[in-house]
């Protein structure tokens, strides 16, 4: 799916980079992590269960974009 905000093929790479990190992942959460591209920079967007998801997801993500702004609104619910 091309992403309709995504500007230049440099760009289209980087959010193509960080899908492809998140999808790679061993756990389910972070193959559910929206990436998507706007003026400011790569954005990810989603819920998790743990901090330590969202945490991780920016970390894969910010070794596949190089210096790319990157902005993390993954939200945490505690799912009872």
């Amino acid at each position: 799916m091309i992403d309709a905000n995504v500007r230049t093929p440099g760009e289209y790479i980087t959010v193509i980079r960080a899908r492809e990190a998140l999808a790679r992942s061993p756990i389910a959460a972070m193959r559910e992590i929206i990436v998507e591209s706007n003026s400011t920079g790569i954005v990810l967007n989603g819920q998790v269960s743990l901090f330590y998801y969202k945490q991780l997801a920016q970390e894969l993500v910010r070794k596949e974009i190089e210096d790319a702004p990157l902005f993390n609104r993954i939200e945490v619910a505690h799912l009872d």
